[in-house]
């Protein structure tokens, strides 16, 4: 994968996902050197924590409420760090927390 090919959106695909997150640290994606950019939703009840870290404690990250606007992490901008797992966790019972990934496909 080069940058010119991720400006261009040359060969990527994408998937929509969603993910039942709870008070301990839930992975929302896995490792993947073809991710480009992930779009994402606020909760859809309550506050959320996200970030790179399997121990990921509430507060720590990136926090989302429901109703916030959604937040796009794009390699190009923030590097490979969104090519690692990324985990969430709820402040207090579940909620589910909608994704949007984008791959480069393989050539």
């Amino acid at each position: 994968m080069c940058m010119e090919d991720i400006r261009l959106g040359r060969g990527t695909y994408g998937q929509f996902r969603s993910v039942a997150v709870s008070t301990t640290a839930t992975q929302l994606w896995g490792n993947s050197q073809d991710r480009t950019r992930v779009i994402l939703t606020g909760p859809r009840s309550g506050i959320i924590s996200i970030a790179p870290n399997p121990s990921l404690i509430f507060g720590e990250g990136i926090t989302m409420a429901a109703g916030d606007r959604p937040i796009e992490i794009a390699i190009e901008r923030y590097g490979k760090i969104l090519t690692q797992a990324w985990f969430a966790i709820i402040s207090a019972g579940t909620a589910t927390n909608d994704f949007f990934e984008l791959f480069l496909t393989k050539q």
